[in-house]
């Protein structure tokens, strides 16, 4: 039943190739039809007819739709109206109506993940700041904006290889755990810190950290600003007010 592990395949498409298959599982596969119904879909193999002699298993998937798998047999056999034949199909069925049900389930759930997945970015892409979401354990970048990787001079693919190592510039490796273990404390921050961009240049920045949760699972999440003009002001301020003062 290696069709249902299948994640390239549309669920409509996948429950189709389910149901042309599943005759194979049934002792009299030539005479046999199959119908499987999930919500107002219906999937049946190409020589699907209706008859009296039938078993059917339903359940619901996660979704609240229903799940139906109703197998018809062309004519009756003697054997099929014994109570240990009835059993056996019944259980085969039943376990097939399991292993659809996970199937469609999953793939829900994927579909479910990869929308709140493409919002996120979405949001993240319309961000005047760089944001990163980045792992605790391995320091990768587990999910960022464009404006995190242009600003710094990278294309996304070589920024989705990078650490925040690579990137930060004034907190040493110590440091730096010692402020990751703060914010997965509860602890927000906001301090000034430097970056280094590709080629080579340090930047200066002003970051906002805190912890996010992910799929069961916390996160950094940290928003970055650029205040190298605003630093370059200020140092030329004090430069100007420094001289006055000589004069």
């Amino acid at each position: 039943f290696a069709v249902t592990e299948a994640d390239d395949v549309p669920l409509s498409g996948l429950l189709q190739k389910v149901a042309s298959i599943l005759p194979e599982g049934f002792r009299y596969t030539d005479v046999t039809a199959v119908s499987l119904q999930y919500g107002d879909d219906v999937y049946t193999t190409e020589n699907f007819a209706e008859t009296e002699w039938m078993i059917s298993q339903s359940t619901s998937a996660c979704d609240g739709k229903a799940l139906s798998v109703t197998v018809y047999f062309w004519k009756p056999y003697d054997d099929t109206s014994s109570n240990s034949y009835q059993l056996n199909k019944s259980t085969l069925l039943s376990a097939l109506l399991r292993r659809i049900a996970d199937t469609v389930n999953r793939l829900n759930l994927a579909e479910i993940l990869n929308e709140q997945q493409a919002l996120v970015q979405l949001m993240l892409d319309q961000a005047s700041d760089g944001v990163v979401i980045i792992d605790p354990v391995t320091k990768r970048f587990n999910l960022f904006n464009t404006q995190a990787y242009k600003y710094l001079g990278y294309s996304e693919q070589e920024f989705s290889q990078l650490t925040i190592r690579e990137v930060q510039a004034a907190l040493s490796e110590k440091e730096l755990d010692r402020v990751f273990e703060r914010i997965l404390n509860g602890e927000s921050l906001t301090f000034e810190t430097l970056h280094r961009t590709k080629s080579g240049d340090i930047c200066e920045v002003e970051v906002s950290a805190s912890s996010v949760a992910r799929s069961g699972k916390l996160f950094v999440c940290v928003s970055r600003r650029d205040i190298t003009e605003q630093k370059n002001t200020e140092r030329a301020q004090i430069r100007t007010m420094e001289s006055l003062k000589l004069q």
